[in-house]
């Protein structure tokens, strides 16, 4: 990994201290010879004629570099994971197969024993809604080796995905300027160097996928699309993973009932279909083995404990502070306290992020500012039971969208805040405490990069709530260009 990223980290430095524009500038024959271009690119070009042919090229050149450090990219994250043991990917295929190979219901206690003969080692147990199995169901055309190559390929593709909506959501008119072609690689390589990602890549699990579909739910708000367009994408996230649905509220405060009903449309649709065409213990299965163990202070389907140290979310930390565990000493024992607080702190997140919704509600659905999205993915993020590392593509994206919206709003501190949670959550180095009878501190400096995150949605929340009058200089000018062109 570390090979590579000098590749990636080489590739960035090489565009940002000499640049496409600058090669190009020496090899395509210009008009005048005189030219004078800024070793960062942002002079402009004197005595140039030509600036289309030269805009023209340092796109293609853009685009070279971009193609092979995604190949590269796909040979480390992608071609050597092919007959890997993923952690995630056999419950995925053991649950669609289970379903509609064996027409057993995948809830079963014995689910676990079934799949593991079926995969060859251990299979944790399938734990998503019922409706989510017809979303999976094209895994159950292939064998397990086949299915997890299936997987890993949908991961790159939804990931590709989520670098075209983050850079049209930051950049609505395009990578035109040098240093927009700058942020933008930047931010295409924090994505995908982000150690959430790799983990997800390397476990086969579906974060990537889910924040595709939450990105084109915002996105097609943001254009102001049909309803339906909006929604489908969401209601296909909520199918697998209920939180996203929480973005719901961004509509909602706008009076986007159409959106609402739409999604609520689909996973009803979703829902009945699956009463009819998976096998009859289904439902009753998940209501009576899942359901019971999950939300919070709960090990979900028995499986893992709440209190592990990568859980990130608040139902973490209240587990290894409130209840017996194997990780900490629970300087303060009492698990009925502890769920109690943790949905309150839940209830009292969501209710935040849908004020700041509603104190915008002036603004139109297309109007919705960047730094909202944030918000909501930080709150998915929190307030979900389990949140190991994987889940941090969604504070990694939350952290990229509201740095660069507090850098174009010219609120300074709240960029540096920001830009500091994005670094320190790019990799798992902040140390922890490795002894659980270290006590109350112990407990809760277990999980670090939850702090990161509370921060990043405070900033997030305060940078929405200011004025949007009284906002000059070339960050408004470039936010009325990119509304212009949208």
């Amino acid at each position: 990994m570390s090979s590579f990223a000098h590749i990636l980290v080489g590739s960035l430095i090489a565009i940002c201290a000499f640049g496409p524009w600058t090669v190009v500038a020496k090899l395509v024959p210009c008009r005048k010879r005189r030219c004078s271009i800024s070793l960062w690119g942002y002079g402009r070009m004197a005595n140039m004629t030509d600036q289309r042919q030269l805009n023209r090229y340092q796109r293609i050149a853009a685009w070279i570099v971009a193609a092979l450090a995604y190949i590269a990219y796909l040979y480390r994250y992608g071609w050597k994971y092919v007959g890997t043991k993923f952690i995630d990917a056999p419950s995925f295929w053991s649950g669609a197969e289970i379903a509609f190979g064996l027409g057993q219901s995948p809830y079963q206690t014995g689910f676990s024993e079934t799949a593991t003969t079926l995969v060859g080692f251990y299979v944790h147990p399938y734990v998503y809604p019922p409706p989510s199995l017809l979303l999976l169901f094209p895994l159950s055309w292939f064998d397990y080796p086949t299915a997890a190559i299936v997987i890993l390929a949908l991961n790159h593709l939804a990931l590709i995905g989520i670098f075209v909506l983050v850079l049209q959501t930051l950049w609505p008119g395009g990578l035109r300027a040098p240093r927009e072609l700058i942020a933008g690689f930047g931010v295409c390589v924090y994505i995908a160097m982000l150690q959430a990602t790799r983990i997800t890549l390397g476990h086969g699990q579906l974060n990537l996928p889910i924040l595709f579909l939450v990105l084109a739910f915002w996105k097609s708000l943001r254009r102001g699309s049909h309803p339906g367009l909006a929604a489908i994408p969401l209601a296909a996230a909520g199918a697998l993973k209920v939180y996203p649905l929480l973005c719901l509220g961004m509509p909602l405060a706008r009076r986007g009932f159409r959106t609402t009903v739409w999604a609520a449309g689909c996973l009803l649709l979703l829902t009945l279909v699956s009463l009819v065409v998976l096998p009859a213990s289904s439902w009753p299965d998940w209501i009576a083995n899942i359901l019971p163990t999950g939300g919070h202070g709960k090990a979900l389907a028995g499986n893992f404990s709440p209190a592990y140290p990568l859980n990130f979310s608040l139902n973490g930390l209240s587990a290894r502070l409130f209840s017996e565990n194997p990780h900490t000493d629970a300087p303060l024992l009492n698990p009925e306290l502890g769920t109690a607080l943790t949905y309150l702190a839940s209830l009292i997140l969501v209710g935040i992020a849908l004020w700041v919704s509603f104190r915008s509600r002036s603004r139109a659905l297309t109007e919705i500012p960047i730094a909202e999205l944030g918000v909501y993915l930080c709150t998915i993020f929190l307030i979900a039971p389990i949140s190991w590392i994987h889940y941090v593509v969604f504070a990694g994206t939350a952290a990229v969208l509201v740095t660069v919206a507090t850098w174009r709003w010219e609120m300074r501190a709240h960029a540096v805040l920001s830009a500091v949670c994005l670094l320190l959550l790019f990799q798992d180095v902040i140390p922890r405490p490795k002894d659980p009878a270290a006590g109350l501190g112990a407990a809760l400096w277990m999980a670090p990069q939850l702090y990161v995150v509370v921060v990043l949605w405070t900033v997030g929340v305060h940078a929405c709530l200011q004025p949007a009058s009284g906002r000059v200089g070339w960050a408004s000018r470039e936010l009325v260009r990119d509304r212009a062109a949208e």
